[in-house]
């Protein structure tokens, strides 16, 4: 682990315990600890796997699936936390259907396209 991560780490708890917020955080982590304690997990394993450099090719997709499944799995958190952070004429649906209906089988195969023209 790197001595950055370690240090914001006890950067937080420091400002926690300034703060006086050690109930609250104690509370936060019981609450949400089933939820974020697995994806902690698999992050550490595929970091500390990452460091042997044989097997740095093999560990690379792991560490995108897992990023991706993380997203994918808490998608309606992300989309609330970015539609507080952008500004109220941007706004991303929570689910994933379009506002158009996507066309049929039958619309699709009844599309004309433009030709293409290579210059």
């Amino acid at each position: 682990m790197s001595y950055g991560l370690v240090g914001a780490y006890a950067l937080y708890f420091i400002l926690v315990g300034i703060h006086g917020n050690s109930s609250k955080l104690v509370t936060l982590v019981e609450r949400d600890g089933r939820n974020f304690l697995p994806w902690i997990l698999a992050i550490l394993i595929l970091r500390a796997l990452y460091n042997v450099e044989s097997l740095r090719p093999l560990i690379k997709p792991f560490i995108g699936l897992a990023i991706l499944t993380f997203v994918v799995k808490n998608w309606n958190n992300v989309v609330n936390q970015l539609n507080q952070i952008l500004p109220t004429s941007v706004h991303i649906p929570t689910s994933g259907a379009a506002s158009a209906p996507a066309p049929t089988a039958a619309e699709l195969a009844t599309t004309q396209l433009p030709p293409v023209t290579v210059q």
